[in-house]
């Protein structure tokens, strides 16, 4: 059975819950994409990361690991602030998390996922995996849903789809399956660009009565945009749709990755995505401008460092295509919203273009079906602080 047809057949499942038809494939899926932020590493950080780190804490909350928590001696406390510590160093506080890690010689789960954690905010995520399988061999250690969920994490970011299904058929087979379990498989699809994968979770989670939540179709639509399917432009839009239909409330980082799975769709389907923000209530920021400016130009900017790359990046761009950009700039522009320093590339290459709206002939962003107008559109919801604001009109979007 061929890769298109068991998403087709996942897609069916969740027709069946939510009374909308898929999106129909023509063309098997690529490799995973490479649509990323490409300036202020800061402005990288994933929502999902975000989440699986709240999940933690949510799970610790809950009583999760307090079997084990509680009989963790003082030095072994001290030992896991001290690796949350040197993790959030980033790259730069590796050598203290693998010291830390190396010098500690007993069995608490809890260190362990500290060490984990921290490994993995360090971005060494192989040297986390080492790390997982190490402690899975120690016959002694207990294993629990916390370190669970950081294995599907790591083998996700490592694209190693087997050791995370494994996982996960470990974490069904002990009936620990929850929303922050599940959504830490969905966001190990996520990073491998597994529409399948992400699909098949969701429709497991509408099957058992599992709490959706807006990161789960956050992360479902995270797989498209990091994708290579032809199609998952329409799949994107499928799981944002479905996320509406289930009431729940969009987010910036929800669009930032409807746009990504975009960077090949027609330029009206873009138009249709700002129509969408601004229904919804969703300011762009930086993070979306980027990402818009990536998915509008076709992934051209993908790594324009200069100013003369994105010169040159961008001479053979349809016009259209650069008067949508410069209105959009103009537009967040006048919202207060930073720019990160490849849109400023972008925003100082079109100020140099004649591109005067008088001269737009046959129909322009604002005269389109279904199109959202950039600036007059947008700003009627604008509340003139230049803040990223959300509206609750009882739906959602998705990180």
């Amino acid at each position: 059975m061929n890769c298109e047809l068991i998403v087709l057949l996942f897609l069916a499942l969740l027709e069946k819950g939510w009374k909308v038809p898929p999106p129909v494939f023509s063309s098997r899926a690529g490799k995973p994409g490479s649509l990323q932020l490409q300036q202020d590493p800061f402005l990288r950080r994933e929502n999902i990361e975000l989440h699986i780190s709240e999940s933690l804490h949510a799970m610790r909350k809950d009583g999760m690991d307090c079997e084990f928590r509680h009989n963790m001696s003082i030095r072994e406390r001290k030992l896991v602030t001290a690796l949350n510590v040197a993790g959030k160093s980033g790259q730069n506080g590796w050598a203290a998390v693998r010291h830390l890690y190396e010098q500690y010689t007993g069995l608490k789960v809890p260190v362990y996922s500290a060490a984990l954690q921290a490994a993995c905010r360090c971005k060494q995520y192989s040297e986390a995996a080492e790390m997982y399988n190490k402690i899975r061999s120690k016959a002694s250690v207990r294993v629990d849903r916390v370190l669970l969920l950081h294995g599907m994490k790591i083998f996700g970011k490592l694209q190693n789809s087997t050791a995370v299904d494994s996982i996960w058929h470990e974490v069904r087979a002990n009936g620990w399956v929850n929303n922050f379990l599940a959504g830490a498989r969905i966001a190990a699809a996520s990073e491998m660009g597994d529409i399948e994968g992400a699909a098949s979770i969701l429709e497991f989670m509408v099957q058992e009565t599992v709490p959706l939540y807006d990161i789960h179709f956050s992360s479902a639509i995270n797989a498209c945009k990091n994708s290579n399917h032809a199609n998952r432009h329409r799949v994107a839009t499928y799981f944002l749709d479905r996320m509406l239909g289930s009431g729940l409330q969009p987010s910036i980082v929800t669009f930032a990755n409807l746009v990504g799975a975009h960077r090949q769709a027609p330029l009206d389907e873009l138009e249709g995505i700002m129509s969408k923000m601004n229904h919804h209530g969703v300011i762009p920021n930086e993070v979306f401008t980027e990402a818009f400016l990536g998915a509008l130009f076709e992934g051209r900017l993908t790594a324009a460092w200069t100013a003369k790359d994105v010169r040159n990046r961008l001479k053979e761009t349809s016009r259209d295509r650069l008067r949508v950009a410069k209105l959009f700039l103009q537009d967040v522009r006048a919202r207060g919203v930073r720019l990160t320093k490849l849109s400023t590339l972008t925003e100082q290459y079109l100020q140099k273009q004649t591109l005067l709206r008088d001269k737009w002939q046959p129909k322009d962003i604002h005269a389109r079906k279904g199109a959202t107008c950039l600036l007059s559109g947008l700003r009627e919801n604008h509340s003139g602080d230049g803040l990223t604001t959300f509206h609750n009109k009882g739906s959602a979007a998705v990180r």
